[in-house]
C-alpha cells in the first residue's frame, strides 16, 4: 500500500509568500517550486486566501467585471482600450472576462448611426481570406455517382441529369434489375 504523507499547515510566512508572488504575477508552479510544495496544495490555500494575479500592463482596468453587467468605469475602460488598438483579448484578462463579452459590449456601446468600434489591425489582419474558390468538381448526390463541376460546390451537389430526372417524378437512382 502507498503511504500518505500527513499535510503540513501553512504557516503565516508562507501565506505571506503565497499572496506576495501571486500579487506578483507568479504562477501556482512557481510558487510552488519556491516553498517546496505540491502546486495543487499551494494553488487551493492561494485560493482560499483570494490570492489574485495582478492585470499584466493595464493596471488602470476597474475592479473585477460583474458577470453579466459592466459598470460605466467599465464601459469606459473598453471604449478608450480599443481606441488605443488593443484587441478584445487584452481588455478580456484585464477585466477578467471573456473575449466574447468584451466583443458583444463594444458593440453594444457603438452609437446606432456610426461603425461598430474597429479591433485592432493585428485582429483584422488575422481573419483569414476564403482559400477555396465557390466552384468546382462534385460528386453527384442525386445517384448517379458521377463526378461533374458545379457552379458552387457547397450548394449545388446533384447533376442536372438527376435534378431533371427528379422534377419529373423519378428518383434519380437508376433501376438494377436482377433475375433470379
Amino acid at each position: 500500500m502507498g503511504s500518505k504523507q500527513a499535510a503540513t499547515a501553512f504557516t503565516a510566512a508562507e501565506d505571506a509568500t503565497i499572496l506576495q508572488l501571486r500579487a506578483a504575477g507568479q504562477t501556482w508552479l512557481k510558487i510552488a517550486e519556491a516553498l517546496r510544495r505540491l502546486r495543487s496544495s499551494v494553488a487551493n490555500r492561494g485560493r482560499r486566501l483570494g490570492a489574485t494575479v495582478a492585470p499584466p500592463a493595464l493596471t488602470d482596468a476597474p475592479p473585477r467585471h460583474q458577470r453579466g453587467r459592466f459598470s460605466p468605469a467599465e464601459d469606459t475602460f473598453i471604449l478608450q482600450r480599443l481606441a488605443a488598438g488593443n484587441t478584445y483579448g487584452k481588455i478580456a484578462m484585464a477585466l477578467q472576462c471573456s473575449t466574447s463579452a468584451i466583443g458583444d459590449r463594444a458593440r453594444l456601446l457603438a452609437s446606432p448611426g456610426a461603425q461598430p468600434v474597429a479591433q485592432s489591425q493585428a485582429v483584422q489582419a488575422a481573419k483569414r481570406p476564403r482559400s477555396d474558390p465557390l466552384g468546382g468538381e462534385v460528386l453527384c448526390l442525386g445517384g448517379c455517382g458521377r463526378k461533374w463541376l458545379s457552379p458552387d460546390r457547397r450548394r449545388i451537389r446533384i447533376c442536372p441529369q438527376c435534378k431533371a430526372l427528379q422534377s419529373r417524378g423519378g428518383s434519380g437512382i437508376r433501376e438494377a434489375h436482377l433475375t433470379i
